[in-house]
């Protein structure tokens, strides 16, 4: 299995990207997929299992939101923040591509997944790819990360996939990203409802859409997006709410 997913992700890595991905990039993600798949039925953390669909579905699809923001996130000294993390997307292949394809140097990335058992799932991939030093989890709710002083307001980047509605899921991110920072938010296609009924959340949270970005995937029925949303200002202290209710009741 596993060499039948090192050769799909090389040849589709090429298809989409135009570029040889660098071996070490495979082989993370590899190692990655073969923990998924051996810890899944046990910590229910995807029901893409097969390699193509993985492939396509997790791996290339957690790639493209480099495509949205290169210049921000190919920076040496980068500080990524991913919330909602599950088994790993888009954080993990993300964090393989900036520190084995890319080179960036001094990369950081956080993982926010409030599922102790996910959380320690996460670890276990970290510390098989050696980046105990680079990458950590926080098995926290997403709104305690948010209020806690050595997260709050810390991050270059925010991102997120498919994680909640836009309203709340600003919400979520907003006191993470520092200012001049961007959340890059994954989305599906149907996206204009939501941005319509985003413009009170983006004003309160000191954020402002600055890019959409659109592509497609083989085999999915709808093209797929990522959002940027830019941090203009410094964030009330009243935000984050308590946990649940930027679900329960969205600023709208």
């Amino acid at each position: 299995m596993s060499e039948e997913f090192k050769y799909l992700l090389k040849t589709k890595f090429n298809q989409y990207f135009n570029e040889e991905a660098a071996p070490e990039l495979i082989e993370a993600c590899a190692a990655h997929y073969n923990l998924l798949i051996e810890y899944n039925e046990k910590f229910n953390l995807t029901r893409i299992t097969d390699a193509i669909s993985s492939v396509l579905l997790h791996y290339i699809d957690s790639f493209f939101i480099i495509k949205s923001c290169e210049a921000r996130i190919l920076k040496d000294g980068v500080n990524i923040c991913d919330i909602g993390s599950g088994g790993g997307f888009p954080a993990l292949p993300l964090f393989y591509f900036i520190n084995y394809h890319a080179g960036v140097k001094n990369a950081k990335m956080t993982l926010i997944e409030s599922s102790n058992k996910k959380a320690g799932f996460l670890d276990t991939v970290i510390c098989a790819a050696g980046l105990s030093k680079s990458i950590r989890t926080a098995p926290l709710r997403i709104e305690e990360a948010g209020a806690a002083p050595k997260f709050r307001e810390k991050f270059d980047i925010v991102t997120a996939r498919a994680l909640a509605a836009l309203p709340t899921l600003l919400e979520y991110a907003s006191p993470l990203v520092k200012t001049g920072g961007v959340c890059l938010l994954m989305k599906g296609e149907d996206i204009e409802a939501e941005k319509n009924s985003s413009k009170t959340a983006l004003t309160e949270l000191k954020l402002k859409l600055t890019g959409d970005f659109v592509y497609e995937i083989e085999t999915m029925q709808y093209k797929r997006r990522v959002l940027s949303a830019e941090k203009t200002g410094v964030l009330s202290k009243k935000y984050p709410r308590q946990p649940g209710m930027a679900k329960k009741t969205p600023i709208i």
